[in-house]
């Protein structure tokens, strides 16, 4: 993937985790109109591609748009004429985290506290793997990105943007070097074309019109399904380290 020449707009990658928020990050970067949004692009790398690393899903075969090559060369050719939004999860790309770290994006990842996104995805997954949870792909990825910038990377917390929606979202325009533009933080509800195959993740934020506060959860009172508590403590660990270069990230403002 190469770098548009003579463009003072970025191109852009938001590294997700499953169920923490990206969506709907992805559905405000959609309403300002000044970005192509590529909405998980890599996703067809990671289950249908010559390369996938996962056969949940078994087409009859490995269709030409799933490679690699295929996929970087549609954002690139995006690239060429508008800044470009590419959100995806971070273990879609995870058999090439150097190679990731290493394109012309401004990478910046969302987290959120395992609890609340293992058990969200365990209601629309229940059979998810370990790898499906994401968050040690996204810490792999964040850690390769400081390697290759030096510095930490931005990072925000999909809860902290619901509670708080326009700080955060200022804070985040801010330093991807981006205009803040506070009326797309609302949004006419629908789905969208672009989620595709993936539209029963995305119910939530096509009935909603914006940021909405985050439900009140107990953790203590909480009991994890089995598939959860198998990796929740793995996820855990991964989490606090994002927290981690969260912090550093945020301090060295």
């Amino acid at each position: 993937m190469r770098r548009r020449k003579g463009s003072v707009n970025p191109s852009v990658a938001l590294w997700a985790v499953p169920r923490s928020i990206s969506t709907a990050v992805e559905r405000m970067i959609s309403e300002r109109g000044d970005f192509t949004v590529f909405a998980e692009p890599f996703s067809a790398y990671y289950y249908y591609s010559d390369e996938r690393a996962s056969y949940r899903y078994l087409p009859a075969g490995s269709p030409p748009e799933a490679q690699w090559s295929s996929i970087l060369s549609k954002i690139t050719d995006a690239a060429d004429t508008s800044a470009v939004f590419v959100r995806d999860m971070a273990y879609h790309v995870a058999p090439r985290t150097a190679e990731v770290a290493r394109l012309p994006f401004v990478h910046t990842f969302i987290i959120r506290h395992p609890l609340r996104a293992l058990l969200s995805l365990h209601r629309l997954l229940p059979d998810f793997t370990a790898d499906e949870t994401g968050f040690e792909a996204q810490y792999r990825l964040a850690r390769e990105v400081q390697a290759v910038t030096g510095n930490p990377p931005l990072i925000i917390n999909g809860d902290e943007l619901r509670d708080a929606p326009e700080n955060i979202v200022h804070s985040y325009c801010d330093r991807v070097g981006i205009p803040y533009l506070p009326d797309a933080l609302s949004w006419e509800r629908g789905m969208r074309k672009e989620w595709g195959p993936w539209a029963r993740w995305h119910h939530d934020v096509a009935a909603s019109t914006g940021f909405r506060p985050r439900d009140a959860i107990d953790h203590s009172a909480t009991t994890l399904p089995a598939r959860v508590d198998a990796v929740y403590e793995k996820c855990l660990d991964a989490y606090l380290g994002m927290v981690a270069l969260k912090e550093a990230a945020d301090n060295a403002i």
